[in-house]
């Protein structure tokens, strides 16, 4: 489904909506997307002052997608990547304070659903922006082949060190499903990327 010529809404986001309505999860729905939504405004902010233009944002299973156009050098690729989780962080931070004049129980949500997305997303794992920076720093030094090794020795670490926790979570709290559904996502998602590379 697409809206306008730039801004595109996919299946996986509209399962996202029904999950959250199956599970009553409507409000917190609410809060991660807007947290989502400063994250890539970050995002955004950094490329247009590295003079990127902003070509399209697709909404989908795993949030905000950006595509743009413009060359960014490693350096400006590491700035770029770091300001999504740094806008979060700066949105968690105001949140958790302004929670504590108010009271208000979906500010305090907010900024710990923002604080957790920053934090998920500086894992030293591609497509996360953890993995981009680490990538881009490698690649300065070492070459990208060495690079592109490097992010992936990273990325199988943590999806392994999250399936371990997760099942330990799981089997010992009943807890810890979401970090086995990250580790699978990890997976999967490299996994249709060497697909298509393989086509």
């Amino acid at each position: 489904m697409n809206i306008g010529s730039r801004f595109t809404i996919n299946g996986g986001f509209l399962l996202v909506i029904a999950a959250a309505v199956f599970f009553d999860a409507g409000r917190l729905f609410c809060v991660a997307l807007a947290a989502a939504a400063v994250h890539e405004f970050g995002h955004y902010v950094a490329l247009r002052l590295k003079g990127c233009k902003v070509t399209g944002l697709t909404l989908g299973f795993t949030g905000f997608e950006m595509t743009y156009s413009g060359a960014l050098s490693y350096y400006s690729e590491v700035f770029v990547a770091a300001a999504g989780p740094a806008a979060g962080l700066i949105l968690a931070t105001i949140a958790a304070v302004a929670g504590g004049y108010r009271g208000g129980r979906t500010l305090y949500d907010l900024a710990a659903v923002s604080a957790l997305l920053s934090i998920f997303n500086l894992l030293p794992a591609y497509p996360m922006d953890g993995g981009r920076i680490l990538y881009a720093f490698i690649a300065v030094r070492s070459g990208e082949r060495a690079a592109g090794r490097t992010v992936c020795v990273t990325m199988c670490a943590v999806v392994l060190l999250l399936l371990i926790v997760g099942t330990n979570a799981l089997l010992c709290y009943r807890r810890g499903v979401m970090l086995l559904a990250i580790a699978v996502w990890l997976a999967a998602y490299q996994f249709v990327c060497r697909a298509r590379n393989a086509f």
